[in-house]
């Protein structure tokens, strides 16, 4: 987007688009400066005297007031006089110092504070004034002119001066001060942005290379955490390979092996994210900078094999005492858009064969369910129940199978039928009571909700003993075969049983006669669940309430309004 562009009375496409620009911006910007330490720097205050003290105290305490008060979603009708009431604080503690003839630093900070509360209440005019006074008279007091002339800056960018705000943001970033002042790391990341979307993802990748650094962690870590991901995304775009492994090792010693091996599948999930995606930032670049569709598939492309190139040479850092799984998991992940299915078919098995020698039940369950998400990124189920049968112990292989199943039907490449045969081979060979039971309500769901056939589900729950859960599922099912009178009574035993289930149950019954027609019962039924005085703030009475009016039944409000 090209922001310095001259917008003329001919053009009201451009001009829309710099007004949507200049918006963009300040939005950014407006939560960036938000969250940075504006109070006086500890070893100036402390050399305050005890009445000046108190007179910093109590304008501090006043902005800080307004500024949460923004922070947590105020409006400007709120803020507004709070932020005045700020200004009018510090200007007490100007004239304090003025008259006792304090050092610069208290005098050059309390205008600054001024301008501040001035730009925060949107008196921009006003803010400018103490923002110029301070630059032009305690230039060499850097921690307070660089905030200055950074709200300046920020001043001409939300006016829409585009030119002008990010000329001053240049200067800033290619002056001499505040390397590490927290406000900082805002220019740069939002310089950063704004040549990622000029195509300079080299002067980018500069930018963001100094929002990124370390100590803006602490004092910024939201303008840093943006200046991270830009960073990532240029180096990448550019293929500048060791400047991305300088960056993701920095800090990080060259013996700690398990740290950079983290940092390594870390980003390649992080790339794995933003080249499946279309609506990444780094799909979106590459569109931008393509003319047609093909070349910019010939561009991913490339891009992407160049990735892939730099990751297996980290094999050695990422294979530990010869075992090459997490690495081949993660090569077959990246490569699934490169090659074709054949390739990574061959791939997956040559993974899977070594399954076997695996000792330990739980690791090797961990990976043979890794080994068959990787077939589910081919929706290749039938080589999923292959490797289903490595799963040590035979309930789990059974309970795995049907798991596949259950995704292929999900998918449309299966039937729910095929799951039936998984769960009863489970419910055969594992004996555990809370798992046959928990398989035999799936047994049932499928039945009736995916087969359609309410008749075997009915048969799998009059086999289940789990009072209310079971009571719930007989009662529906009931229902969808129309045994009404049988599907009522069990809605009846629930609300006569259990305290907690009888408001629902009662709601139930109210609902199924009214959709039966019979508007009698149904009214009596929902004025039950009204006249119940522990049933009164329960949402099943806010229903009974609204269900009565749309009847035509007068129950007046103040029910309702307890509920809500």
């Amino acid at each position: 987007m090209k922001l310095f562009e001259r917008i003329s009375s001919k053009c009201a496409i451009a001009a829309r688009v710099a007004i949507a620009a200049a918006a963009m911006f300040a939005s950014q910007f407006a939560l960036a400066d938000l969250y940075w330490n504006w109070r006086m720097p500890g070893d100036i205050y402390s050399g305050l005297d005890f009445e000046t003290r108190v007179g910093v105290d109590k304008a501090s305490k006043c902005f800080s007031d307004a500024i949460n008060a923004e922070r947590n979603g105020a409006n400007s009708v709120k803020l507004i006089p709070l932020y005045r009431a700020a200004v009018a604080e510090w200007r007490k503690v100007e004239i304090q110092a003025e008259a006792d003839n304090t050092n610069d630093d208290l005098l050059a900070y309390a205008a600054f504070m001024q301008g501040y509360a001035r730009f925060r209440a949107h008196d921009t005019n006003e803010a400018v004034k103490f923002f110029n006074q301070v630059v032009d008279l305690y230039e060499d007091l850097e921690w307070v002119t660089f905030p200055a002339k950074y709200f300046i800056a920020r001043v001409k960018l939300d006016a829409g001066e585009m030119r002008t705000g990010w000329n001053l943001y240049e200067e800033i970033f290619h002056g001499d001060e505040g390397k590490t002042h927290p406000l900082m790391a805002n220019v740069a990341n939002s310089l950063g942005w704004k040549k990622w979307d000029e195509l300079k993802e080299a002067e980018a990748q500069e930018a963001w290379t100094v929002g990124a650094s370390e100590h803006f962690a602490n004092s910024n870590w939201r303008a840093r955490n943006a200046s991270v991901e830009g960073l990532l995304l240029a180096c990448v775009i550019r293929g500048a390979f060791d400047d991305l492994e300088n960056f993701l090792f920095a800090g990080v010693k060259e013996e700690n092996t398990k740290r950079r091996r983290e940092v390594v599948y870390g980003n390649a999930d992080w790339f794995l994210w933003q080249i499946t995606y279309g609506h990444s930032a780094l799909c979106k670049q590459i569109r931008r900078k393509c003319k047609s569709d093909s070349e910019c598939a010939t561009k991913t492309r490339e891009l992407h094999s160049r990735y892939v190139e730099w990751f297996e040479g980290k094999r050695n850092l990422l294979v530990v005492n010869g075992d090459d799984f997490h690495f081949c998991v993660k090569q077959i992940k990246l490569r699934l858009r490169l090659e074709k299915r054949d390739k990574i078919t061959s791939r997956i098995l040559a993974l899977a064969s070594g399954l076997g020698k695996i000792k330990d039940d739980k690791a090797k369950a961990s990976r043979v369910r890794t080994v068959i998400d990787l077939f589910y990124d081919l929706n290749d189920f039938d080589s999923a129940f292959i490797v289903a049968d490595k799963m040590p112990g035979a309930g789990a292989a059974a309970y795995l199978r049907y798991e596949i199943a259950k995704t292929a039907a999900e998918r449309g490449k299966g039937k729910w039928d095929d799951c039936i045969p998984h769960l009863k081979e489970y419910l055969n060979t594992h004996p555990e009571s809370s798992s046959v039971l928990n398989a035999k309500y799936i047994m049932g769901w499928i039945y009736r909700e995916r087969m359609g056939d309410a008749k075997k589900a009915l048969e799998v729950y009059l086999d289940i003993t789990d009072p209310p859960k079971s009571l719930w599922e007989l009662a529906w099912t009931y229902r969808k075969l129309g045994e009404k009178s049988k599907a009522e009574n069990t809605l009846t035993e629930i609300a006569s049983l259990f305290e907690k289930d009888a408001p629902r149950a009662v709601l139930t019954l109210a609902q199924y006669a009214e959709a039966d027609g019979n508007r009698k019962k149904a009214v009596a039924l929902y004025k039950r669940l009204l006249s119940q005085p522990e049933w009164k703030k329960l949402g099943e009475s806010s229903q009974a309430h609204q269900a009565l009016e749309r009847l035509g039944e007068r129950t007046g409000g103040a029910m309702i309004n307890e509920v809500h």
